[in-house]
């Protein structure tokens, strides 16, 4: 069962952010903001170092969750690989406006995924059973633009070490996402034995989560030395397709890799007719972090597409049927004509904008946001677990990609986390970071 302890912790901000995120610092102040987000980003930490909370569980059951993700990984490239094979399905899982207006972000998102694009990161968002300690259901896989990394790794391992200093060494952590994605860089970036690779970092400075999550992505960059990162802010991002090596270029040097937290589709409606339609002109130029193909995993849809597999597809269900797969549909119907509870939420959704839950019949929860005409996923509810005296919480797992020379695409389930929330839904301004323990057992 899991449980919640207390540990004193020590844990200055002006520390962190000296020495951990300085660009974030200096990003936030060349807008001209006050540092007052982030502060706030750390505020829960700072206010709690008499009597840290962090949830414990056992070894062998986070074990148990990260083969369910890699799994579920597994089952989603499966996914894909037949909506390759079935391309005018597309439409119906994904948004049928959208693919039909930007037909070449299409074909680049399968060209990418063809050619073996490599992701660096994404974050499955799970329900445990806090008695049994087991997924209860996977809510979906945020394989684009997903934020807390730092907070996952950095400071998951700072405050386990301080727990272990106080106890001899009572716990281990799920936390190798760095030293993971550290090693497989070569492989990921398809790194030559000679010669030093640019790689840009591009960001909004709209949130400090987006900020902090893309400085840790430059420190794993800058770890290896065969690559040159930059980090700026994505208005210093141009385009220019006249360069023979790569068109893009940030801060007028031109980069051979790009990570840019923004969601494709936001790319891709702002930057359509001058660059994405033109993909054939520099796609074999400079590879994108997250490749666009990913966008088809970030899609609340696909989980639409994975019921629909399970149905009518024997293969699929032999290898995936025994996962946590909460049903999905991009009609209620079902869930209306049964009486199931289910959520409602949009296929391109962000930070739990216009998420509706329905119980019984009746809207019990709804939150606002900015995609309230867009097509909707439905969902089967799964409530977020609470352990006694605590609030609700959801698990995340962080995926990393596989240094050796594996099968293409495939990823492993590197780093556990847990984000606390006081609503039914979480979103970014109510959530929180709080770390794990496992028990040695």
């Amino acid at each position: 069962m899991m449980e919640v302890v207390n540990y004193p912790i020590e844990f200055s901000l002006e520390d962190i952010i000296a020495q951990e995120l300085p660009m974030t610092l200096a990003l936030n102040e060349s807008e001209g903001k006050t540092n007052q987000d982030l502060l706030d980003l750390f505020r829960f930490p700072q206010s709690q170092q008499s009597e840290m909370p962090f949830y414990v569980l056992r070894t062998d059951n986070a074990a148990s969750i990260a083969e369910i993700c890699e799994q579920t990984y597994d089952a989603m490239c499966w996914a894909i690989e037949w909506l390759a094979e079935n391309r005018e399905a597309v439409p119906n899982y994904y948004g049928a406006d959208f693919c039909k207006k930007y037909p070449a972000f299409i074909d680049y998102a399968f060209w990418t995924y063809a050619n073996n694009h490599e992701a660096l990161y994404g974050r499955f968002d799970l329900a445990l059973d806090p008695h049994t300690e087991q997924v209860t259901g996977i809510y979906e896989f945020n394989g684009d633009t997903p934020v807390m990394l730092f907070e996952s790794t950095g400071l998951q391992h700072a405050f386990t070490q301080q727990v272990n200093a106080q106890t001899g060494h009572a716990y281990d952590e799920w936390n190798a996402y760095f030293p993971e994605a550290v090693e497989a860089l070569d492989k990921v970036c398809r790194l030559s034995r000679t010669g030093q690779q640019s790689i840009g970092v591009a960001l909004h400075a709209d949130f400090v989560e987006d900020m902090a999550t893309s400085e840790t992505m430059f420190h794993l960059f800058d770890s290896h030395d065969k690559l040159y990162p930059m980090i700026d802010h994505i208005n210093a991002l141009d385009f220019d397709e006249l360069w023979e090596t790569s068109p893009f270029l940030l801060n007028e040097q031109e980069v051979s890799h790009l990570f840019v937290l923004q969601p494709w589709e936001e790319m891709v409606e702002s930057a359509y007719d001058d660059i994405i339609s033109r993909w054939q002109h520099w796609g074999e130029k400079v590879r994108f972090f997250e490749p666009a193909w990913r966008w088809l995993m970030s899609n609340k849809g696909i989980w639409a597409l994975i019921s629909d597999l399970l149905d009518t597809e024997s293969e699929f269900r032999e290898q995936y049927g025994h996962l946590p797969f909460l049903k999905s549909s991009l009609s209620s119907e079902t869930f209306q004509q049964s009486g199931m509870d289910y959520v409602s939420k949009p296929l391109m959704g962000r930070l739990s904008n216009n998420i509706t839950i329905i119980q019984q019949g009746e809207t019990t929860y709804a939150s606002d946001g900015m995609y309230k005409d867009e097509p909707l996923l439905f969902q089967e509810y799964c409530a977020p677990g609470q352990v006694e005296g605590r609030h609700n919480f959801i698990a995340g797992m962080w995926m990393a990609p596989i240094g050796q020379e594996r099968a293409p695409l495939v990823m492993q389930a590197a780093s556990l986390c847990i984000r606390e929330f006081d609503q039914p839904v979480l979103n970014i301004s109510n959530e929180r970071f709080i770390p794990h323990l496992l028990r040695h057992e």
